[in-house]
């Protein structure tokens, strides 16, 4: 068995750790789901498919206690502070995509379960060789052991959870493989959307994998969803259709939606790179007519508050 993730694992949950089953879309409320599959037996848990807004989410959630078990034991690995292999790789990937839209002297960077907050970081110390003149970076995560910042021109502030952020707007935000970890996730979604300035962007990555999980099945071969961990698997549909099916202020234009960049490296996963590699290629020549790709990124930019 392979683990779509490599930084979480599949823990069999029992009756007492799990929410009732909810049959209503964790994202737009509809009703409208359909089995997709089996994420484990007695007691069963279904991945569901909303024929509306396009979410696969758990038919049952875990329970608040089961999470934060499961999350402390996480936290107590070692190498988890950031869910890819390279941050440098993926600030860059965000800065080459958003700076054109950040021309203020002073930039907010929203950290949306960044862990120690290094991609914010780097993607600071990019706008700042830029000319920016100072970045003021909000992390939202659970607790972690700050590294010292030798940088006075970047402010980081920690926060706990997104309620806690009063009378601020970002430029930037970034939500990077942390939606599929949430159960009831759409008023954190509709706050990020909120709390974006007039030109400020919102970049989401998560995992698509329901395509691949449907194939390899066929094959007898089984792809670990990795649950609880993740409880949502979220693809180009969703993404590309969201903000319709959300009750936002403001309009919005998605001005790239594509396969995610690929979260491993080539020299500490070499194997695990190459497949994410092949995988998601043959998009940029099918399009839509290919979804064999793993995960799934978007950047959004809002266009107008009112």
């Amino acid at each position: 068995m392979m683990k779509s993730t490599l930084a979480h694992r599949t823990v069999h949950l029992k009756e007492d750790q799990l929410m009732p089953s909810d049959l209503t879309c964790p994202f737009c409320s509809s009703s409208d789901r359909i089995k997709t599959l089996v994420l484990q037996k007695d007691p069963v848990v279904y991945l569901l498919s909303c024929r509306n807004c396009h979410a696969s989410s758990a038919s049952r959630m875990p329970t608040q206690e089961t999470l934060s078990e499961y999350y402390r034991a996480y936290y107590e690995g070692k190498d988890k502070e950031v869910a890819i292999d390279i941050p440098g790789k993926l600030a860059k990937h965000i800065f080459n995509n958003t700076f054109k839209y950040c021309n203020k002297k002073v930039i907010s960077i929203l950290d949306f379960g960044g862990g120690n907050g290094e991609i914010a970081v780097r993607l600071s110390e990019k706008l700042l060789a830029r000319g920016t003149d100072e970045v003021h970076i909000s992390l939202v995560d659970y607790d972690f052991p700050q590294n010292p910042l030798n940088n006075s021109k970047i402010i980081l502030t920690h926060f706990h959870t997104l309620s806690q952020i009063t009378n601020q707007q970002y430029e930037i935000i970034i939500a990077s493989a942390v939606i599929e970890h949430i159960p009831y996730p759409l008023h954190d979604l509709i706050t990020l959307f909120h709390l974006l300035n007039k030109d400020g962007i919102l970049y989401a990555r998560t995992p698509y994998i329901v395509p691949l999980l449907k194939l390899t099945n066929l094959f007898g071969f089984t792809l670990d969803f990795t649950y609880p961990g993740h409880v949502h698997d979220l693809g180009q549909k969703f993404w590309n259709n969201i903000y319709q099916k959300l009750p936002l202020e403001g309009t919005y234009e998605i001005f790239k939606s594509k396969p995610s960049i690929i979260a491993t490296s080539f020299i500490k996963h070499f194997p695990r790179s190459l497949m994410a590699f092949f995988l998601k290629a043959p998009w940029y020549i099918f399009k839509d007519g290919y979804s064999l790709v793993g995960g799934w990124e978007v950047f959004i930019r809002k266009k107008s508050i009112f």
